[in-house]
């Protein structure tokens, strides 16, 4: 099951506390652009609130420590912000590896519950091959033996218990720290990191600042 925590007071209230009007007053938001920069990012956004609600405006949304994040110019209805999601959990859980020693008899059958219990567990923004010791999901089904996975604790013991059910031999070896590369070295990653959706899009970062911009472009 995803579990998820919702984080507060980081949202405008005027861009999260408004009412819907029946005369047409839906309101909706489009990202027009966003701009990378080592690891701050800032996302452009059109606010339509609609009849009866403030004007239309342009904000900028500045992303601290981004880690990672897939932009699209397109409409969402809502920001949602949370500070506890599986999204989070590469950069906020510590890791192990989940190793095997034999195959398990009905490789297709591992391989629906696998996928089946990783989209339980993790969503669907999240691709199972990103923790896969294989070029895909099909390949760690059918090897032999060796090392299956790496990622999140809580991740790899969902996995763990799918391969057990069927069949397959396996432990789990290791502990360790989310570390982030700073272009010199690995530190430990910051503890305090969020995720923000908006509709299809989504960033993960430290701090999210909101700004509304003059004018009617960025």
């Amino acid at each position: 099951m995803i579990l998820a925590m919702t984080s507060n007071n980081i949202i405008p209230i005027e861009l999260d506390d408004f009412q819907y009007t029946e005369d047409g007053g839906w309101p909706g938001f489009f990202i027009t652009g966003a701009n990378l920069k080592w690891n701050e990012l800032i996302i452009y956004v059109k606010v339509y609130l609609g009849i009866g609600n403030p004007p239309n405006g342009i904000w900028e949304i500045k992303i601290t420590n981004c880690r990672d994040h897939r932009v699209q110019t397109d409409w969402f209805e809502r920001f949602e912000i949370y500070d506890a999601h599986p999204q989070l959990l590469q950069y906020t859980e510590n890791a192990t590896e989940l190793y095997f020693s034999n195959k398990a008899i009905d490789t297709n059958k591992l391989l629906a519950e696998l996928y089946n219990q990783h989209v339980i567990h993790c969503g669907i923004n999240i691709p199972i091959e990103k923790f896969l010791n294989h070029n895909d999901l099909y390949d760690a089904c059918n090897a032999d033996f060796g090392l299956f996975a790496k990622g999140p604790i809580s991740i790899m013991d969902k996995y763990q218990q799918v391969l057990e059910a069927n069949g397959v031999v396996c432990n789990l070896r290791g502990n360790f720290e989310p570390k982030f590369w700073d272009g010199e070295k690995d530190i430990p990653e910051i503890t305090n990191l969020k995720l923000l959706k908006m509709g299809n899009s989504y960033v993960i970062g430290e701090d999210f600042i909101f700004k509304k911009l003059e004018g009617n472009t960025p």
